[in-house]
C-alpha cells in the first residue's frame, strides 16, 4: 500500500510494516538475512488530524514522527491486536530515549538467519533497552519473544 492508503484506514494502535528501502544499507541487510521484504515497524496513531508514527531506529531512538516521513516506502499495515488506550503509555514513555545499534540489529537477523537455515537458536538479549523496531513493538504488546524481527513479528501478528 502507498502513504494515502495507510492514511485512510488506520487506526491508532495499528502497526505498519515497512517494505525494504533499497537506499539503506541496514534495510537490505535485514531483508538479506530474514529473507523478508518487511525491515521496519512502527505503531501508528492519529494526533489532530495528522498520522503518527512512534518507532525504534538507529539514527533517532524512539521517537514520534509524522508517518509521511515514509510516504515513498511501501507500507503494510496490521490491525491493532491490543487496544490503543492499554498500550499507549508504553508506546509513548520512552519516546526520546537512546538509539539502538548495528550491533543490536545485526544480532536479530542473526540470531533468525541461523534458526531459519540450521535450527540454531541463539538466547535473546534481554540487557538490550534499546530495542529495534521489530523488538519495541513486540516488547510493548508484551509478546513472548521480543528478539524478534519485522518479518517475525509479521507471522506472529498475522496469526493472531
Amino acid at each position: 500500500m502507498n502513504y494515502q492508503e495507510i492514511r485512510d484506514q488506520a487506526k491508532n494502535g495499528d502497526i505498519i510494516l515497512l517494505t525494504v528501502d533499497k537506499k539503506n544499507i541496514l534495510s537490505r541487510t535485514t531483508s538479506w538475512f530474514t529473507k523478508s521484504p518487511y525491515t521496519h515497524a512502527a505503531f501508528v496513531f492519529w494526533y489532530k488530524d495528522r498520522l503518527m508514527l512512534v518507532e525504534s531506529t538507529t539514527h533517532g531512538g524512539i521517537r514520534i514522527v509524522q508517518a509521511s516521513v515514509y510516504s515513498d516506502r511501501n507500507i503494510d499495515i496490521i490491525s491493532a491486536p491490543k487496544d490503543w488506550e492499554e498500550i499507549e503509555w508504553r508506546a509513548l514513555e520512552r519516546s526520546g530515549t537512546a538509539e539502538y545499534g548495528w550491533i543490536s540489529a545485526m544480532y536479530i537477523g542473526l540470531r533468525e538467519f541461523l534458526f531459519m537455515h540450521f535450527d540454531i537458536k541463539l538466547p535473546p538479549n534481554n540487557s538490550n533497552r534499546n530495542k529495534c523496531c521489530s523488538e519495541f513493538v513486540a516488547e510493548v504488546l508484551s509478546l513472548d519473544d521480543v528478539d524478534i524481527s519485522p518479518s517475525k513479528l509479521h507471522s506472529i501478528l498475522h496469526k493472531n
